[in-house]
């Protein structure tokens, strides 16, 4: 009995045959890559003709939704990753509404601190992400070391963004100086 090639599985393994990119060339640098220099010029632009808050409010509503929908959707409908990270994805909800609904109702502002270190982490992280992801595609790095020596710099590198978009220390010298006066 003769064995026919499978025509859908390919199993050349060139480097010509294998894409350096996630979507496509075009796509990758339209929506990952470009993305800030695209939007920056938009928003300079409508911030001398709409308010601040509306600006605000649009970016939310859209940008939050494509942002955080696609989340929700892949932690709570992918079953695999679901009962992976359970007790994660049930009990941080649990815990973190209340505490949010705490501290906006007792007008306590030691949540935005935490906004603000959850946010720049997340940033580095996606940043971080998607570096790995390149790399991984064009046949680079070790995926072990590469992990560890990546959340070792995260680690490091989060404490100081923090500090520095806080406005807890100055650039030029680095002296500290007082945030609330």
């Amino acid at each position: 009995m003769a064995t026919e090639a499978n025509p859908t599985h390919s199993t050349d393994d060139s480097p010509r045959s294998r894409s350096r990119w996630i979507l496509g060339p075009a796509r990758d640098l339209v929506l990952f890559l470009a993305t800030p220099v695209l939007v920056l010029p938009l928003g300079i632009l409508v911030s001398g003709q709409v308010s601040g808050e509306r600006i605000l409010f649009w970016v939310l509503a859209f940008g939050a939704l494509g942002h955080h929908l696609p989340g929700v959707l892949r932690a709570y409908g992918d079953r695999e990753l679901f009962r992976r990270f359970r007790w994660r994805f049930v009990l941080v909800p649990l815990v973190l509404v209340p505490v949010c609904g705490m501290f906006f109702f007792d007008q306590l502002v030691g949540m935005k601190l935490v906004v603000l270190v959850w946010g720049v982490w997340h940033f580095l992280m996606q940043t971080y992400g998607f570096a790995r992801i390149y790399d991984a595609k064009s046949g680079g790095g070790d995926g072990a070391r590469g992990g560890w020596t990546g959340g070792c710099a995260s680690v490091g590198l989060v404490p100081r963004f923090c500090i520095v978009l806080a406005g807890w220390v100055n650039f030029s010298g680095w002296h500290t100086r007082r945030v609330c006066r």
